[in-house]
């Protein structure tokens, strides 16, 4: 399989996705990105740290962090594990859409795309064997609500919430 030029990273980007990914326990193909996307991915990753959104919290010690049953299971009830909203579950759950069809489900990828909103993308499918998204099956956006620091005001998601909160939600 060949993907698009578009699609390479420079390899300073491709070490830091591949850390991420292998840090998540995504396989490597299950998401393909552009240079600029790959940077908007790993921004939103540090702003996910910065503001607690990212995943487990960091006083867990468990030998599976990527496994929501496991933290879930190890951990007492009414104490969630995973912030609500936290980016590291929303990567995880994007990785475990990719199109199921024709006994397929190896040979595509989601694909993050340029979203106007901050830390905020587009998603969709590809078929790895052309490098074409596949048409007529799910995409949607990764979305970030909440207010944006920057001014501590405005909420700079241009989204509405029935009931205001902060982090990622997946959108199809």
């Amino acid at each position: 399989m060949t993907l698009p030029a578009h699609y390479v990273l420079d390899p300073e980007t491709e070490t830091q996705v591949q850390a991420l990914m292998d840090e998540l326990g995504i396989p490597r193909w299950k998401f393909v990105m552009d240079q600029t996307n790959a940077e908007r991915l790993l921004a939103a990753v540090k702003y996910a740290k910065e503001i607690g959104k990212w995943g487990p919290r960091a006083d867990l010690h468990l030998d599976d962090p990527e496994h929501e049953q496991h933290l879930y299971a190890e951990y007492p009830q009414g104490h969630d594990p995973i912030p609500e909203g936290a980016l590291s579950d929303r990567l995880y759950q994007l990785s475990n859409l990719a199109y199921v069809g024709w006994g397929r489900r190896d040979r595509t990828a989601v694909v993050l795309g340029w979203d106007s909103c901050p830390h905020s993308f587009i998603w969709d499918n590809l078929d790895l064997d052309t490098g074409l998204k596949i048409p007529g099956y799910l995409w949607g956006g990764l979305i970030f609500h909440g207010v944006v620091p920057s001014d501590g005001m405005s909420d700079g998601t241009f989204s509405v919430n029935l009931t205001p909160t902060t982090g990622w939600s997946i959108h199809t």
